[in-house]
């Protein structure tokens, strides 16, 4: 059973990261759309990823080719868009997303991740995006759960187990990206969340209710709850880097 469900949990990751990633819309002021993620605020505008529709080869496009897995992905370039010419990004007008990205830890996580995704989509063929996924999920898969299990040793507590370590890996992300949206749907509808200190508390709330929810309902303390949302919170971010390297290397060998 254990098996059964480690490769189904296998399963899903792949299928999760494999899918084209669709982080979020900019909408301009001529009424263009594009979906990419922001990676960086600059004092007067944004660095956006940008996903586009790569341009399959000719064999793959005439459909008289069996050999599907060199279909390309999704193609992605990073682009300095000004904040004159935006009108929302997400749905956010542009003063308050500066305090919703710069202050708020489970946006600017998720935000991380998708990055992380588009550049999985886009690092070429289907082999290269399975290499890419495989690099993410070493860092998603094992890298933070065993930084959880050891600083489970650590913190005073109960320990974590190697599978313990990264359930809680997966229900974070889960609930991070539930989190993220709901940031940016109170950002959107109220003027109180357009500050950094309102993004602040918000994110401290939300730390304390998966803190208070992981120590009512296991054997874990509330500051382990919190101490174990912070790391995995930052191992999520830093597995972009891990994704970025490889993802330039499939990218230049295609």
């Amino acid at each position: 059973m254990k098996l059964l469900l480690g490769n189904l949990a296998i399963i899903a990751a792949v299928v999760l990261f494999a899918f084209p990633a669709d982080a979020g819309k900019l909408k301009m002021r001529d009424g263009k759309f594009y979906s990419g993620v922001v990676e960086k605020l600059t004092p007067t505008g944004i660095h956006f990823l940008w996903q586009r529709e790569k341009d399959q080869p000719q064999i793959i496009k005439s459909g008289d080719s069996d050999m599907l897995f060199q279909a390309q992905g999704h193609a992605s370039e990073v682009r300095a868009v000004p904040f004159d010419d935006i009108e929302t990004i997400d749905g956010v007008t542009t003063d308050r997303f500066k305090p919703l990205f710069s202050s708020n830890m489970f946006y600017r996580t998720m935000a991380s991740l998708e990055a992380s995704r588009i550049r999985v989509a886009s690092t070429g063929d289907f082999v290269h995006q399975i290499v890419a996924v495989l690099a993410l999920g070493l860092v998603m898969g094992l890298l933070i759960p065993i930084a959880l299990l050891l600083l489970s040793r650590v913190v005073p507590g109960e320990s974590l187990s190697f599978f313990g370590a990264l359930g809680f890996t997966v229900v974070l992300g889960a609930v991070g990206m539930g989190f993220a949206l709901g940031s940016s749907e109170l950002t959107r509808m109220f003027e109180f969340f357009a500050s950094s200190g309102a993004q602040i508390g918000l994110t401290v709330v939300l730390m304390l209710i998966i803190a208070g929810v992981m120590h009512v309902g296991t054997k874990f303390s509330f500051f382990q709850g919190i101490v174990f949302t912070v790391v995995a919170g930052l191992g999520m971010v830093l597995a972009r880097f891990a994704v970025d390297t490889v993802a330039k290397i499939l990218v230049s060998a295609v």
